[in-house]
């Protein structure tokens, strides 16, 4: 059985699942009308649906996490180093 972690931003609800190799995310006003699906392997974001750029706040949120989430910010401004969370601490 899955079973999440969730935990939201300001603007979105951020999922992942126990076992590491998926997530989702979704606004919290708009719904899934902005929300998509997040892909994992090892630690490491390597896929993501629903939006053309993941929104910064998921992105920030899953390296609070300590996921390797470089796949997904194409932000360009300097994101803050991780926070040196292993992955699977949040599990």
């Amino acid at each position: 059985m899955n079973t999440y972690k969730i935990t939201k931003t300001e603007n979105y609800e951020v999922a992942l699942n126990n076992k590491g190799d998926y997530g989702y995310f979704e606004h919290l006003e708009f719904g899934d009308m902005q929300s998509g699906g997040l892909w994992f392997d090892n630690g490491e974001l390597y896929d993501y649906d629903g939006v053309y750029e993941l929104p910064k706040e998921v992105v920030q949120e899953l390296k609070n996490r300590g996921v390797d989430a470089s796949y997904g910010d194409t932000h360009e401004e300097d994101s803050p180093a991780l926070s040196g969370r292993h992955f699977n601490d949040w599990q």
